[in-house]
């Protein structure tokens, strides 16, 4: 169903997102308002991802640990108040481009939310990306595969495809990865701001978010 693909994804974003808060609460670390949650989600992600294969490794991948270990995480960033935002806020982007960037974009999101949510054809996805996910999640963590080379390839992103795929199956793990093409978007569009040119920011994020070979 749409709408459980749909919170498999938000689900693995937000652990991200809470990982990463409790990093940045931790350290200390001042950041703009707007650049918290990308950031955030950049960083947790590779806790996260680290989190799974740990758990891969010791053959204890489960949804129930996953799940418990994903509402703690939220819970703890919660009541610690890493979830605070910040007061400081980037340059304004402006009226008119903020109305051309939201508007051009928007066409583009639709077509590749649509795309992410329908089964997986792609060879690379079915067989690789997300074949290995989809064993790992049936062995309940990795496994001696000698026929086949894509086994001992680096697996980092598939660890979170992994994490969305035990609740929300192929098509959540896809929207997992556009999650990260809406993020680099987002912090394009932030680094304009911040170093004083908002507008060629805005184009930039455009450029990068309409560009065939990133979608």
């Amino acid at each position: 169903m749409p709408i459980v693909i749909l919170l498999a994804a938000a689900f693995t974003a937000l652990v991200s997102i809470s990982l990463g808060r409790i990093l940045f609460h931790r350290l200390n670390v001042s950041l703009y308002r707007e650049e918290e949650l990308p950031l955030a989600l950049v960083a947790g992600s590779a806790i996260l991802s680290l989190v799974v294969f740990l758990l891969c490794a010791v053959q204890q991948f489960r949804r129930g640990i996953v799940l418990a270990l994903g509402l703690s995480a939220i819970a703890w960033a919660w009541r610690s108040g890493a979830f605070q935002r910040s007061s400081r806020t980037l340059n304004p982007l402006g009226c008119l481009p903020s109305a051309l960037f939201y508007a051009l974009s928007l066409p583009f999101a639709v077509l590749y939310v649509v795309h992410a949510l329908a089964p997986e054809a792609s060879p690379d996805g079915a067989s690789y990306h997300l074949g290995m996910v989809s064993r790992y999640a049936t062995e309940r963590g990795f496994v001696t595969l000698r026929s086949n080379m894509y086994a001992y390839l680096t697996q980092g992103v598939e660890m979170l495809f992994l994490h969305s795929f035990v609740f929300g199956r192929h098509s959540a793990a896809a929207l997992t990865h556009l999650s990260f093409l809406f993020t680099l978007a987002s912090l394009i569009l932030c680094y304009g701001r911040r170093i004083g040119h908002p507008t060629a920011g805005s184009a930039a994020a455009l450029f990068v978010f309409a560009s065939p070979v990133a979608g």
